[in-house]
């Protein structure tokens, strides 16, 4: 066989080598960025909703999906939950204004009204509005509140509250994938690895009540609020808060 032959049959014989070699590495290229961005990556496909999820995507009487929340809710991006949880979120911070003094109104206004005014006050403000425009698009969520663990345990020392705003937090459950993530709405970060049967939340935050909405859960005022954080924060056993050490993904700005 001739040289030129020779060298000619070795690149044939290279060539199928150094496909696979490629291929190999582009694999692992793809692998590694999936790995990275497993948690928060917006290609991810939805299962079908569970039954005792779906009834997460049902209004509460201070959460009824009104046709101003439907427009709202159209002028939200994205295509599965995820997306639509970040894109909604992002939504909210980007066109709705916060007001310190909202928050001696927190508990009372509906979802509706938090539409109407484009003003909102604390957590609680957030999470009833966010949680109103994700089941206007058929994601499922629940809102929690919570109960801060060193408030409580520093009332029980003192036997006295010295907060005219009951110190707790508001989260809400939302349907991702297949199952149930966290999301903080103030702090716009999603808490992965979730157990929706624990009631220790992070942020040394233990979990009061959770329901379709607020007046769902008997809290229709600050004064009612103050009086059920204040009770249960009597009663409260600091054994039973366990840390949770959930991995957090911040929701980017938009």
């Amino acid at each position: 066989m001739s040289p030129s032959c020779r060298g000619r049959q070795n690149r044939i014989m290279m060539f199928p080598k150094a496909l696979l070699l490629a291929v190999c590495l582009f694999t692992i290229l793809l692998c590694t960025n999936c790995a990275n961005n497993i948690h928060m990556d917006h290609l991810a496909c939805d299962a079908k909703i569970a039954e005792d999820a779906a009834v997460w995507t049902m209004p509460g009487e201070q959460s009824i999906l009104t046709p101003d929340i439907y427009k709202e809710a159209a002028n939200i991006q994205g295509g599965n939950r995820r997306e639509q949880v970040i894109d909604t979120v992002a939504y909210v911070w980007n066109n709705y204004a916060y007001d310190l003094y909202c928050n001696s109104d927190m508990f009372s206004r509906t979802a509706d009204e938090l539409c109407k005014s484009g003003v909102l006050g604390g957590c609680a403000d957030y999470s009833l509005i966010i949680a109103a425009l994700l089941r206007a698009r058929g994601v499922p969520a629940r809102i929690l509140i919570t109960v801060n663990v060193k408030w409580m345990l520093w009332m029980q020392a003192h036997q006295q509250d010295v907060m005219s705003i009951p110190f707790g937090h508001s989260f809400i459950e939302v349907y991702l994938e297949d199952g149930w993530w966290l999301l903080d709405p103030v702090k716009k970060i999603l808490y992965g690895q979730y157990i929706p049967q624990s009631a220790s939340l992070p942020e040394w935050q233990y979990l009061l009540a959770g329901g379709l909405d607020f007046w769902s859960m008997g809290l229709s005022d600050i004064q009612s609020a103050r009086k059920m954080f204040i009770e249960f924060g009597l009663a409260f056993n600091k054994d039973t808060y366990n840390k949770p050490d959930y991995p957090s993904f911040p929701i980017e700005g938009k």
